[in-house]
Order: structure tokens, then sequence, then C-alpha cells
């Protein structure tokens, strides 16, 4: 069988022998022959292979292999390429609003990375460890304490599915544990503010005044995660189906608990005297902005002596995992526009909208989260077309999707007779000519003349 860019699912005639083949190297018991187990646990106990948001089963596995070296990995490759069985590549990413372990092409075999486990360096001075996949955030974190590491590990994501190869080493940076840590909430009161808060954010970052990527969150966010009894049980009423909270009501909590609008969140890190000027430099930039607040969280600790990440608490509900829309897209006031028409889309369709935009140097990451429940995932669909066509026709581009979505977002890189998909599969047809490495994969195939 050829992988080419029709979704082919692989004959049930290759499995079998595939899985002896592979049997015979790692042991049946690291071999899952179909796609109800072997996957980590998920976030409601389940430790399928599918996509834990999906009803259908068009992104299906036919099941998984787990094996634990590099020679076993390589074997793997060899016996997928001798029986032409596609392989989508997983290790430990919970990332599960873009599909979970689930491939393009329904049939494929997931090459699951989590018995990969060993962490080969860490480096103290320079700040770097070397993991294979399936090191998980926290195997890092215990390993640098029980080292008594001065290191603040912050590694979502160690590892990635790849279409031209199977990473199984990758070194990462690591922070050195300052000597103080200051974590700020920034509330600008209106709507409208979203450009200037952006434009000041980069240029405090461009100025290295600011070292991590802000987040900056709207007010249906801001209520949604922040634990008050009272607020979330106002929330509560409007969460079914067809229905959103109004924004008559988010502005009364917005009025009610005294907060902004918009709520940007980032941390300053360094020595004890450093903080306290730049603070004075972010509060001086934010002048400008009227009623601007901003609220700190100081954790001074004792100078020459760094600060332990476990005593930074986090403050707001941690997020699920849930479908997004993504679009890269330019600084400050080019944003607005595209989130008015979002929000109107999204509130038109019935949904309520979650923004969330993460705001870097040079660029701003504009992302949208579309939280529904399963009658409600033709209307979902039905917006997610809508916001793509509209991201498009502005010159926007998704960074990442859900696996449903790569052909499509992959089919919007059109310049000069879609010249950068071209030269993708020309790439794949020399270092995967059959195709057999996560196929479709951010909608990168083998070009259909490839043997």
């Amino acid at each position: 069988m050829h992988i080419n860019d029709q979704r082919t699912t692989p004959g049930l005639e290759a499995l079998g022998p595939f899985f002896d083949d592979v049997s015979a190297i790692i042991g049946d018991a690291n071999i899952s022959r179909d796609s109800l187990s072997g996957a980590l646990v998920g976030p409601e106990g389940q430790t399928s292979y599918d996509d834990p948001y999906c009803v259908g089963t068009d992104h299906q596995p036919s099941g998984a292999v787990r094996p634990q070296t590099v020679e076993e990995v390589q074997e793997v490759i060899r016996i997928a390429n001798k029986h032409r069985v596609p392989l989508w590549t997983v290790s430990r990413g919970k990332n599960l609003g873009y599909g979970g372990s689930a491939p393009v092409v329904s049939g494929t075999i997931v090459l699951d990375l989590q018995r990969m486990k060993k962490i080969i360096d860490i480096n103290e001075k320079y700040g770097y460890a070397i993991v294979e996949p399936g090191v998980s955030f926290f195997d890092l974190y215990e390993e640098i304490q029980r080292r008594g590491l001065h290191l603040w590990p912050s590694v979502p994501a160690i590892a990635d599915k790849k279409v031209l190869g199977v990473v199984t080493k990758l070194g990462i940076h690591i922070t050195p544990a300052p000597e103080a840590y200051s974590s700020a909430e920034l509330d600008v009161p209106h709507e409208e503010d979203l450009g200037v808060l952006i434009e000041i954010l980069s240029d405090l970052m461009r100025r290295s005044i600011i070292l991590n990527s802000p987040s900056i969150a709207n007010s249906f966010r801001i209520a949604m995660t922040s634990g008050v009894p009272e607020v979330q049980g106002e929330l509560s009423k409007y969460m079914k189906p067809g229905s959103c909270v109004p924004y008559e009501v988010l502005d009364r909590i917005q009025a009610e608990q005294g907060w902004g609008f918009w709520r940007a969140y980032f941390s300053l890190y360094g020595s004890v005297e450093m903080i306290p000027a730049l603070k004075k430099t972010i509060q001086w930039a934010f002048n400008a902005v009227p009623d601007v607040q901003i609220r700190w969280r100081d954790f001074a600790g004792t100078e020459g002596q760094p600060i332990k990440a476990a005593d930074i608490k986090e403050e707001e509900i941690p997020h699920a995992g849930i479908p997004t829309l993504a679009p890269l897209g330019l600084i400050g006031t080019h944003m607005y526009p595209w989130y008015l028409a979002a929000k109107e889309m999204t509130l038109a369709a019935g949904f309520d909208f979650f923004a969330d935009f993460h705001v870097f140097p040079r660029y701003v990451n504009a992302i949208e989260l579309v939280i529904y429940t399963l009658p409600e995932e033709k209307e979902a669909m039905g917006l997610y077309e809508r916001l793509l066509v509209d991201a498009t026709e502005r010159g926007y581009m998704e960074y990442r999707t859900h696996v449903k979505f790569m052909d499509k977002i992959s089919g919007k890189l059109d310049f000069n007779e879609s010249a950068f998909p071209r030269l993708l599969s020309r790439l794949k047809d020399t270092l995967d000519p059959n195709g057999i490495l996560a196929p479709g994969k951010s909608g990168i195939w083998n070009s259909p003349k490839s043997s």
C-alpha cells in the first residue's frame, strides 16, 4: 500500500504481520492491536488512543506500538516500511483539543514513545536538559529537585509528532532559578483598549523588560477562570446547549468585581534589586492608559539565594484541552478588527467568546476557544469554517489545528501555485518515500507520483 494525498486506510492483511514482527522486537505487552487501551491515562480515566472529544471514526487508529529504545524505534520503522503500514508518533502531549493521539489517516498505527523515559543530561550552569520524549514535566522537575539544582523547568511540549523523522532525544532550555520573582495581573477597563495593551506589552518585550510571553484574557475568560463562587454561580445559569453568557451579565460582573475588560498575565524574574526597578518601568509605560490596574504577587527571595519553583502557586483555574482557532497575527491595532469580527460570529452562533492573546515581541497569537456540547457540533464546525475564511481573507494563518482541519489549513498556502506545499511533498518523497511517517500531519503528504 502506498500512502499519498488520498486518505487511504491500511489494509487489514498488513496489520497482522506488522504486529507479529514488532512483537518479536518489543514484546506483545507493548503492543495494542486495537485503539481501545494502552495510551497514557486521559482526563476522564480513559486509556484509548482515539480523539477524546470526537464521536466519529474518521481519525481512529488501528492500534499502537510502544518501543523503549532508539534501536527499537528504528526496528519498528523498518518493519512499517516493509509492510507499508503508516505510523503516527506521539509521546506525552495532552493538548487534547487538537485530536489527542488520533491520526489524520484512519487506521494508522500509533507509535507511542511514552516508555522512552531517560533523562540524559541536566546542565545547571548553562540551563538546559537533554531528555527522551517519554519524560514528563514532573519526571524532569523531580530529578532537578533530587539533585538540588537551581532550575525552573517549563516544558509544556518536549516532543512532537514529525512527518520527516521521529525525534528520540531533545535538548531544551531551562530557566535558572531567580533570586526574586513577581507575577502581574494587569487590567485595562475598555474593550477598545486591546490595541494599546498589545502594543505596550510587545514593546516591553522587545526591550527585555518582560522576558516571558504575556497572555491576555477577555472578560469571559477572566470570569470563567476566576474561582470566585458567586461569579461561577452566575455563569452556571447559562452553561447549557444553545446558550451563552450575555455581555450585559459579563459587564455587571466586571463592575462588581472591579475587573478590567482585558487582563494581561506576565511575570518578572531577576535579582532582589532588579524587580522594583522593572516594576517602575512597567508602571511608567502604562501611565498613558486611563484607569489601568496592576496587581503584583511578590516572591522576594534572600539576596544570592534562588527561589524554589514549588513556592509559586497558581491562582487561575486551568483550562482543559478544547478546540481552538489560533491564527498568527500582527501587533496591536491590527488584531482588534479580527477580534471584533470573531466575537460577532461566535455570539451569533450561540457560543461564548473565550479570547486568549499570547503576546511576543513582534507578533501575537490570537486564540479563540470554542466550548460546545455534542448536539452543538454541527454549529461549532460551521463557526470554525467562517472563522477560518475570515482569518484567511485578513491574511492570517493558523499555526496549529485539529487533525480534522489540517488539509484545509494547508490548502490556504497557495502562494506561487502552492510552491511551499509542493516543496514539503518533495522533501517527504525523498526522506520518507513510502509515506509511512505521519501521513497528512500539518497537511503534508507524499506526492501522488512518489513510489
